[in-house]
């Protein structure tokens, strides 16, 4: 299990598809009570939660190709305000500040997962406005804009000390 949801204060449902007329995530729910159960015939463990009231977002988090295996964390506040469900896989403020700059452009901004399961996911492979891809290399601390024709790098630290430099980049190649 991933370390983290001894603290959490909310859960919310994810229903797959076939399950409902639209999945997605929908509902959210705040924790009354966390119960663990341990079955003696196994060492299978059950995690029962007590919800106080059940709320529905304002709008479904829609699995945009994506699904969850088993479950994954994030933040109420990013949960609240996630369109689709790759969405609440973002972890750094680069990440973020990136994704907003290109729903800026774009509403048909999309990024892909090294993994089709929230879950199981590692890492952002590249975000993309048709043919523009951006890459993240933290290892090298660089935003790599290519489109197809030309491609530039960029310092990664400027998507939050000069967002408007980047953004322009972003635009000058779009």
């Amino acid at each position: 299990m991933q370390k983290g949801w001894q603290e959490a204060k909310y859960v919310a449902l994810y229903t797959k598809n076939g399950v409902t007329s639209q999945n997605g995530i929908r509902l959210v729910g705040k924790i009354k009570e966390v119960t663990v159960d341990r079955e003696n015939s196994s060492d299978e463990e059950h995690i029962r939660f007590e919800i106080e009231v059940w709320e529905s977002l304002k709008h479904i988090v829609k699995p945009v190709g994506y699904g969850i295996s088993v479950y994954t964390i994030t933040t109420l506040n990013t949960l609240k305000q996630a369109k689709e469900l790759p969405e609440i896989f973002m972890k750094s403020k680069e990440e973020v500040t990136l994704w907003r700059m290109l729903r800026r452009i774009s509403d048909r901004a999309k990024f892909e997962l090294d993994e089709r399961e929230l879950d199981k996911a590692t890492r952002i492979q590249n975000y993309r406005i048709k043919d523009l891809s951006l890459e993240m290399d933290p290892l090298q601390n660089t935003l790599l804009i290519n489109n197809g024709l030309e491609s530039k790098r960029i310092d990664l630290r400027s998507l939050l000390k000069k967002p408007s430099y980047v953004f322009k980049e972003i635009i000058n190649h779009f």
